[in-house]
């Protein structure tokens, strides 16, 4: 963990949020993150103009690999506030769950490397082929994020990668 303003944690078990025990995240970057506010909302939510999800009070996302339907297992990869990209998991790990740890209102973007040598981000077209690799849906626990992880967008259907994305902090 190159950044002690963030981390990472496998499992549902190491964070609390505000309130509660601070975890430490995967690499040594300290979780404990509640106090800050400034303009972050209450609950964490996807920022389509940011193409990023902006983290809400509790400073925690909660991350769980969806079922791929791709042949490649591509690697799945976050950063916080344009930070170094870091692993997260791989598109085959279905049910993989994982904490984002953040300063309330931090944005956290979403990339898939794949096999063959593609990066491709979500919730931008800046991508080599001029177009975004991502499709965000709202659900009753948050967000879903589908990849495309083939130039052109390959079938469309934004089911080779997936994460789900959900905030902790938003029953309190």
């Amino acid at each position: 963990m190159q950044h002690a303003s963030h981390g990472l944690s496998h499992g549902w078990g190491g964070w609390g949020g505000c309130g509660s025990r601070a975890g430490w995240g995967h690499g040594g970057g300290f979780g404990a993150h509640c106090g800050h506010g400034g303009g972050a909302p209450r609950e964490g939510r996807w920022n389509a103009e940011r193409g990023s999800y902006t983290m809400g009070s509790s400073g925690s996302l909660q991350v769980k690999v969806g079922q791929s339907d791709a042949a490649f297992n591509d690697n799945m990869q976050y950063r916080v506030n344009g930070g170094p990209w870091q692993h997260l998991a791989h598109s085959k790990d279905a049910g993989d769950k994982s904490i984002i740890h953040a300063s309330p209102g931090s944005e956290v973007q979403f990339r898939i490397q794949t096999p063959e040598g593609n990066t491709f981000r979500a919730g931008t077209t800046r991508n080599v082929d001029g177009l975004d690799h991502g499709r965000v849906n709202r659900t009753a626990n948050g967000y879903t994020l589908g990849f495309e992880d083939q130039r052109g967008n390959g079938d469309g259907d934004f089911n080779d990668a997936i994460l789900n994305l959900s905030d902790p902090g938003r029953f309190r």
